[in-house]
């Protein structure tokens, strides 16, 4: 990925995590090595709305791009507002008359400071 001052994540279509740029793991505490393969369901603590998290999971396998803002939890427990962003991404060859296959999910991290 780019460079990029925003916290970026890509999993694949099982929603385990492929690629994490910096800022992503300077807003976590995680390295790419901690939480490969992973779901992000690490992220989730007691204080994360699992009515949002559900909703964004639905939209996705209902191919529909997505945005909440729930809490999260760092590597170190800290909690943290982070607004989500997340689409769903499609490539592969196109045959006439068939959609473009589902490979990945992209997502854009925010997070709000002062409101843990």
């Amino acid at each position: 990925m780019l460079s990029c001052n925003n916290a970026m994540i890509l999993t694949n279509k099982d929603g385990r995590i492929v690629h994490v740029n910096t800022a992503w793991c300077q807003l976590t505490g995680y390295s790419l090595i901690d939480i490969e393969g992973k779901t992000c369901k690490f992220l989730q603590g007691p204080d994360t709305d699992h009515d949002l998290t559900k909703k964004m999971k639905d939209d996705l396998m209902n191919d529909r791009n997505t945005a909440i803002t729930v809490y999260n939890y760092k590597k170190d427990g800290e909690r943290f507002l982070n607004k989500i962003i997340a689409v769903p991404i499609h490539g592969g060859y196109l045959e006439p008359g068939k959609s473009l296959s589902l490979n990945f999910f992209f997502g854009l991290y925010s997070s709000f400071n002062g409101f843990t």
